[in-house]
């Protein structure tokens, strides 16, 4: 319809982004309270959210862990509207937004780096790009957490429409299965 990737389409008209943030906040907040509870992070000192969007996950990682250090990684526009809302979160003090692109280069030499629904936004090539530089940016001791919403094996029968795919749909991507993402991280090494 834009005759353009999705995400390239929102960064280009300006206002999508923000419009999409504000849909999206809130919602992934249990989520991110699961895994700052379930994740040990006492080994870590700091931690890249790659793709984080207003910062939710990150946020809540934070408050949970006092010595951690985080950096929001995602888009421009995206980390500038970030950076405006984790002044509510409490630990500001201790993010830095830094601004990129995640098929480009990722911070480097972080202790642990989250991917929370972003694999699956992208085709496989991409996710595998996007693994790769997790990998390139990542020290031999540091630690790579992703979290997806999988989707069931091939001969599992699913509904014809799965609720909450439609981003990934607009955005080329596709719910992941293990079988997937076990594929994925083995090309990524």
């Amino acid at each position: 319809m834009h005759q353009q990737p999705y995400f390239d389409f929102l960064e280009a008209c300006g206002g999508g982004f923000p419009a999409l943030l504000s849909a999206m906040r809130g919602y992934p907040a249990w989520e991110a309270s699961c895994l700052a509870q379930g994740c040990d992070f006492s080994n870590a000192g700091s931690v890249v959210d790659v793709g984080a969007g207003q910062g939710t996950l990150l946020a809540t990682v934070l408050q949970r862990h006092e010595h951690l250090y985080g950096y929001l990684f995602d888009l421009p526009s995206v980390a500038c509207e970030a950076q405006r809302s984790l002044h509510l979160s409490g630990v500001s003090h201790r993010i830095e937004c830094v601004a990129g692109d995640f098929f480009e280069e990722l911070p480097k030499g972080a202790d642990t780096y989250l991917l929370k629904s972003v694999l699956g936004d992208w085709g496989d090539a991409a996710a595998s790009r996007i693994l790769r530089n997790c990998r390139r940016a990542m020290r031999p001791n540091s630690r790579l957490i992703v979290m997806e919403r999988l989707a069931p094996e091939a001969s599992v029968a699913v509904p014809a429409k799965i609720p909450g795919t439609e981003l990934r749909e607009l955005a080329d991507g596709h719910e992941c299965s293990a079988k997937v993402l076990a594929t994925l991280f083995g090309r990524a090494g």
